[in-house]
Parts: structure tokens; C-alpha cells; sequence
């Protein structure tokens, strides 16, 4: 699991801090902007939270009613951040995971670091794409072609 994986990886972390992702999307996310942020907030863990446009209606619900209806967001600040799979930790991070095989950090690991206010959030309101179904694929594959906006290097 991702948190036993990390905890193997560690004995080739020698820096103060790490950064880690889970590589199963794309952005355009400023690593330097990024790294800085998380020096700045002095916590142990940062994570980028993103702001993917939604695919369906959301409704905003109180008891079983409807009190707000928005269709097919795009605007970021209507939206809740989702963990957008790119983090930077403090190498003291490592010293959380037990050695435990079946650990993750999504489910475990993270949730020990909120609980002591160790968390902060890295906005980041601009491209974020997953890639986790044949769609996304396609998607990605065809902006490839199109428009890469997450290139930011010429080869």
C-alpha cells in the first residue's frame, strides 16, 4: 500500500523534505510554488488541493430538499478542493509509518497529520486532469495533440 511503500522508499530519502505523488494525472502545478508554500506553512505535510470542473449538477441539500442547484461547475470558488495527488512532507513524515504492509496514507497516514494541524493545503486553480478511466484517456490523449497545457518543456 501507498503508506508501507513510502516508509521503503525512505532509506533513499536524504533531504529534510520529500515530495510525492501518486501519477495517475497531469497538471500544470508550480513545483517551486509549491515547495515554497510548504516551507512557508512549517507543517509537516502539503497537499494540492484542485479544483476539477464537475461532470454532473451538484445539489446543495438540506434535509430532503434542494436549496441550491448548480449545474456542471466550473467556477473554483463554488467548489470544494479535492486532493489532487501531489504532496510535499517533511522527512519526519517517515517516522509515522508503521511497518505495516496494508498502511495507506490516504485512509491512516493523513489523518494523524490533521489531527495534530500538520496538513496544509497548496490551491491550485488552474489544469488538473486524472487519468483514471479510458475517457480520461482519450481526453488527455487528445489535448496531447491539441494543446498540452501541462507542457512546460520543450524537448
Amino acid at each position: 500500500m501507498t503508506g508501507y511503500r513510502t516508509k521503503l522508499a525512505g532509506k533513499y530519502i536524504n533531504e529534510d523534505r520529500f515530495m510525492l505523488t501518486y501519477g495517475d494525472a497531469v497538471a500544470n502545478v508550480d513545483l517551486n510554488k509549491l515547495i515554497d508554500f510548504h516551507i512557508k506553512m512549517d507543517t509537516i505535510g502539503t497537499v494540492t488541493g484542485v479544483y476539477p470542473g464537475s461532470r454532473f449538477g451538484d445539489l446543495v441539500i438540506q434535509e430532503d430538499k434542494v436549496i441550491e442547484f448548480k449545474q456542471k461547475l466550473k467556477d473554483v470558488h463554488y467548489q470544494k478542493p479535492i486532493n489532487g495527488g501531489y504532496f510535499v512532507f517533511k522527512r519526519e513524515f517517515l517516522d509515522y509509518i508503521p511497518e505495516n504492509p496494508s498502511i495507506e496514507i490516504e485512509k491512516t497516514l493523513i489523518n494523524i497529520i490533521v489531527e495534530k494541524g500538520q496538513l496544509s493545503i497548496f490551491r491550485h486553480e488552474d489544469f488538473w486532469q486524472c487519468m483514471d478511466t479510458y475517457r480520461d484517456n482519450q481526453l488527455l490523449n487528445k489535448m496531447w495533440i491539441e494543446n498540452p497545457v501541462w507542457k512546460i518543456w520543450d524537448y
